[in-house]
């Protein structure tokens, strides 16, 4: 062989693996946390970051229990500024699920907390506790109830949190709250329904209310499950202008897989674009996660892209391939970025995921493509 042959026989070879070196770095980065968070009281079995929300630079933390943790971000670092407690010192308001915010409000769902005033009797039906910043300080602004408490009730199973609007979501219901700018007053306004003839379909269908809740202007997104067939479903619900009334718009189902133990998981919605996860979705339970968008505020919504995700860790074996992965227990959107977390908080009968991996998907311009970026 000649030297000019080995040479470009060399140079070739080279090219190669260097394609191949790249297209693995591109195909798999690594991401590593840039800050690790702790709560200053912290104590063992506390589950602190149990459930979270991001603004801007201000990131909210509930553990298992109160309180409820707040940070802010200076600089490069984020610093606890606050920790939020009900105005009773001595209330047991259970455990958090979840926590939203919004500019200066924050909302803390506790499903079993206290509701009755009357201290012969105990109910638990449920509460929300509204916070708001003042100056550099937050305050209890309002605990909200379920219209008709009831014990068992589970209210505050989800919160939702845009401006002076909150949704809570429980199971087969969800409640909106309205907050009036010039008294700071909150108050219970509807709660969301689905119309008789679509909740009962027809040919023994019935599509009922999930728990997950999520608000974008003047538009309400609540995830829900569909019986025949069985699918995951967007249910979503537009503010009348002219009444301020909620209305029920559209259902949207995503197919579940017909012998599928669950339906929706997470849910966001961003404008126009909304992201719903179901988790035991796919082969093996592993879940899925789905794009829809409307052109405007006045059109339907469509299905634009199916979320699965690469690289998944599960245990080895036939047990690896049965126990649910949860890929869409929880999703968040930001733009062109969705982030998709796969939970086994969904149990099946072989048990459950308990590592917990968070998928981030980037849309791709001028299409409706969504591409992995990282698994974290």
């Amino acid at each position: 062989m000649s030297t000019v042959h080995l040479r470009l026989l060399i140079a070739v070879a080279v090219s190669v693996i260097t394609l191949l070196v790249v297209v693995a770095v591109q195909a798999k980065p690594v991401w590593y946390p840039e800050t690790t968070l702790y709560a200053s009281d912290g104590q063992r079995l506390d589950a602190f970051g149990t459930a979270v929300a991001i603004e801007q630079d201000t990131l909210v933390v509930a553990s298992r229990i109160a309180p409820t943790y707040v940070f802010e971000r200076s600089g490069s670092t984020w610093v606890e500024r606050a920790k939020l407690m009900p105005d009773d010192p001595q209330e047991d308001i259970g455990f958090i699920r979840s926590v939203a915010i919004s500019g200066d409000t924050i909302a803390v769902a506790a499903p079993i907390a206290e509701t009755s005033i009357d201290p012969r009797y105990t109910n638990r039906a449920g509460a929300v506790y509204i916070f708001t910043r003042q100056g550099a300080t937050w305050k209890q602004e309002a605990k909200l109830f379920p219209p008709q408490p009831k014990a068992g009730f589970y209210f505050g199973y989800s919160v939702a949190l845009d401006h002076n609007t909150l949704v809570v979501g429980q199971q087969r219901e969800a409640y909106v709250f309205e907050r009036d700018p010039a008294t700071a007053t909150w108050s219970y306004t509807t709660n969301l329904v689905i119309p008789q003839n679509l909740e009962r379909g027809t040919g023994g269908s019935f599509t009922t209310l999930g728990t997950p809740v999520a608000i974008s202007g003047k538009t309400i997104l609540v995830g829900g499950t569909s019986s025949l067939p069985k699918s995951a479903v967007a249910i979503l619900f537009e503010r009348q202008s002219q009444t301020s009334t909620w209305t029920y718009q559209q259902e949207l189902p995503f197919p579940l897989p017909p012998k599928a133990f669950g339906g929706t998981g997470g849910v966001a919605l961003r404008g126009n674009t909304l992201l719903v996860g179901a988790p035991l979705n796919g082969p093996f339970f592993i879940g899925s996660a789905y794009i829809a968008k409307r052109p405007t505020a006045s059109t339907e919504w469509r299905q634009t892209a199916k979320l699965a995700p690469r690289y998944i860790h599960r245990p080895g074996g036939l047990l690896g391939l049965l126990i649910d992965y949860g890929f869409g227990n929880r999703v968040a959107l930001k733009g062109e970025y969705a982030v998709v977390a796969a939970v086994g908080e969904q149990s099946n009968f072989m048990g459950r995921n308990d590592e917990g991996e968070a998928f981030l998907f980037r849309h791709q311009p001028n299409s409706e493509y969504w591409s992995q970026l990282a698994k974290l």
